[in-house]
């Protein structure tokens, strides 16, 4: 028995939208096992910006600032001041985003604007801390941050639908 054709009638999927899929895919595995393979896509996607819904655009920023904070935290030994800039480009990024939930037009839920803007101070008092920033915390910034951005994306998804 043949398989039906699912895709018949459909119109096809922008490249960028499936991409996205494939990274939110990878993502719903182990990340650690999936990183070097979603560093790598992240790295070669050339998405057009103008075209991008806000949650697609907080998405792509969270996960363009984890890959930063991987990179410098590579090149840490090399490289200490590159690890300071990209954990500032990494609260640029939450106070984006806070300031973006906490507006009066957020079509988020409350519950999950009050989350968000509660993992904003997080990230905030983790970077201002005092010494030197853990592993552990570096690892937490970027787990966050990818986290959050397939949330994001999901729920543009469904939304889509």
């Amino acid at each position: 028995m043949a398989r039906p054709l699912s895709n018949v009638g459909r119109p096809a999927a922008p490249k960028n939208t499936l991409r996205r899929r494939r990274l939110v895919n990878k993502l719903r595995g182990n990340p650690g096992r999936a990183w070097p393979a979603i560093r790598r896509r992240a790295e070669n996607m050339a998405f057009d910006e103008n075209n991008l819904s806000m949650s697609e655009e907080q998405a792509f920023q969270l996960t363009q600032a984890a890959l930063r904070i991987d990179r410098a935290r590579a090149r840490r030994a090399e490289d200490p001041s590159g690890l300071t800039d990209s954990l500032n480009q990494n609260l640029e990024v939450w106070v984006a985003l806070r300031t973006a939930v906490m507006s009066e037009n957020c079509e988020l839920p409350d519950e999950v604007c009050q989350n968000l803007a509660k993992l904003s101070q997080f990230v905030a008092d983790k970077t201002f801390s005092d010494g030197e920033i853990a592993e552990t915390t570096l690892d937490a910034f970027v787990h966050i941050n990818l986290q959050i951005a397939e949330g994001l994306l999901e729920g543009h998804g469904r939304k889509a639908v």
